[in-house]
């Protein structure tokens, strides 16, 4: 159980020290006008691929039950596990910790709720047209923007732009955190 946890860890931690020691080695070189780094990493708009109008509503209802039956089975796997992962939590020196008791919890919230909805997929998928609805009106296309305008770069992005040093450092040091803390869980 600790070794996946582990290997989680490892992820950003390598990420955190190959892209802080970017930072800190070559920013000017990154953060060039028209770098593809600079383009990628602070230019591109990512969440415009999430943010398309996509119209599932019939696909849903004229395979509701094939949709439902494999929302409920991965509910019940996702139960399963968290069944599991409770257990050897319980049984280990880490039962004490306020977060994972957190994590685990909400974990069994979120599989109950997936449950509920694959009931409701299932045997009456029209009960759901409510939250439907309701994510229509959230979920809306974005304006078209024109390929000429360059985005104005703002945010958490400026702020790596004004101090790529600063934030190549912070970036290290996290990746470290990771790596240390993933090294104390071997030893543990």
């Amino acid at each position: 159980m600790i070794h996946w946890l582990n290997n989680i860890l490892y992820v950003p931690g390598m990420t955190g020290m190959v892209a802080g020691g970017g930072l800190l080695l070559l920013p000017e070189r990154v953060f060039r006008e028209h770098s593809l780094w600079r383009q990628w990493l602070l230019e591109h708009e990512l969440a415009d691929l999430l943010n398309r109008y996509h119209k599932i509503e019939k696909f849903l209802y004229r395979h509701h039950r094939v949709i439902g039956t494999a929302v409920i089975a991965g509910a019940l796997t996702l139960l399963t596990l968290i069944v599991k992962l409770h257990d050897a939590f319980a049984s280990s020196t880490w039962s004490h910790i306020l977060g994972i008791q957190l994590a685990i919890l909400f974990s069994w919230a979120l599989a109950i709720l997936a449950l509920i909805i694959g009931i409701f997929l299932l045997i009456r998928p029209s009960a759901l047209k409510g939250i439907e609805v309701q994510a229509n009106r959230w979920i809306g296309p974005s304006p078209a923007t024109s390929l000429i305008e360059k985005p104005a770069v703002k945010g958490i992005n400026a702020l790596i732009l004004r101090f790529p040093k600063h934030t190549g450092i912070l970036l290290l040091l996290a990746g470290i955190g990771c790596l240390r803390t993933a090294a104390s869980l071997l030893t543990a």
